[in-house]
């Protein structure tokens, strides 16, 4: 009777081993890009690998939304580019234009074990800039200061001399 646990248990040991063995590592970063409205998609993802080699065997695939509707698989590409070492980018690309403020990418890693992850990007105007951040302190020109405001500072100074030779110091 106790050869059935032991039997069992291996078996499931074994099939962890496997499952260990055959799974790869990958990591994925924020994507990188911008959805602007009225033009196509293009977006790339910064990818760690588990190996160097691992980049060509990724399977990568998408699916992208503009809102709730869904783009044309043909229109869809994601491409895997290898970097050097460990790193890697995947891009997605859709040669439909964005019409939507919304966009959803949902992206499949994997061949045989699929890893989904899904960007949620929210689409700008064309024209829109980013306002422009304050240089840092040190960049920054100094301010002059206004001539009426030095005056009080040395009214003070010069009542503080009369009132001392007033005394006799």
């Amino acid at each position: 009777m106790s050869f059935r646990p032991q039997l069992r248990s291996g078996l499931i040991a074994s099939v962890l081993v496997c499952a260990a063995v055959s799974s790869a590592a990958v990591t994925l970063g924020r994507s990188r890009g911008v959805a602007l409205i009225g033009r196509t998609l293009d977006v790339a993802i910064p990818v760690t690998l588990d190996s160097p080699g691992q980049a060509a065997d990724l399977c990568a695939e998408a699916d992208v939304f503009h809102g709730d509707t869904r783009v044309d698989a043909s229109r869809v590409t994601a491409q895997v580019e290898p970097g050097n070492g460990l790193n890697a980018v995947l891009r997605v690309r859709s040669s439909f234009p964005v019409d939507e403020p919304v966009v959803t990418v949902y992206l499949r890693l994997g061949c045989s074990q699929k890893m989904m992850r899904r960007y949620v990007l929210l689409a700008e105007e064309p024209g829109e800039t980013a306002v422009p951040l304050a240089p840092p302190l040190a960049a920054r020109a100094p301010v002059p200061v206004p001539a009426q405001a030095a005056q009080p500072a040395q009214e003070t100074q010069a009542a503080a001399a009369r009132s001392a030779t007033a005394r006799g110091t």
